[in-house]
């Protein structure tokens, strides 16, 4: 038997981030971030840039909730296959909904390069695979539909 463990493996293998506050709290900032997620840190970052004095207050270490626990995989596409989101909310929102997750990819990319993150980013694909004649006609269907929204799929 095999033993796995329960802590992610970047946890085990890099230094903490240290608190960057020595000195106490500040008295003032223009936003206080509560966690230190991935929503939380992006959140920090986006505001930062634009010039706000962000403070993000986390109970643990930054990353070790549910988001230092992904994987580290960063795809594109939703929860729900395109088929699925064009029959609930029709194929506008649906072309809007993949350009949007799209756009988040290739943010999160450029993020990455410009602010020289040492991550071993690598742009490679996922597969999607069938388990049942079902699926295999499933796959074809969503396919289908994302080329029709621009995205080449094998």
């Amino acid at each position: 038997m095999v033993a796995v463990s329960q802590s992610p493996y970047w946890i085990k293998t890099t230094d903490p981030f240290a608190p960057s506050c020595s000195g106490g709290i500040p008295q003032k900032m223009d936003v206080i971030v509560v966690g230190g997620g991935l929503t939380g840190i992006s959140a920090a970052y986006h505001l930062s840039r634009a010039g706000r004095q962000v403070m993000v207050l986390e109970a643990f270490d930054v990353g070790s909730g549910a988001s230092g626990r992904n994987g580290g995989q960063v795809l594109n596409g939703w929860p729900l296959d395109m088929r699925e989101i064009r029959e609930r909310y029709g194929n506008d929102t649906a072309q809007v909904l993949w350009h949007f997750s799209d756009e988040a990819l290739s943010r999160f990319v450029q993020i990455a390069s410009g602010e020289a993150i040492v991550c071993d980013l690598q742009q490679v694909g996922h597969l999607d695979g069938a388990w049942a004649e079902s699926d295999v006609l499933r796959l074809k269907e969503e396919q289908r539909i994302l080329a029709e929204l621009g995205k080449k799929t094998e």
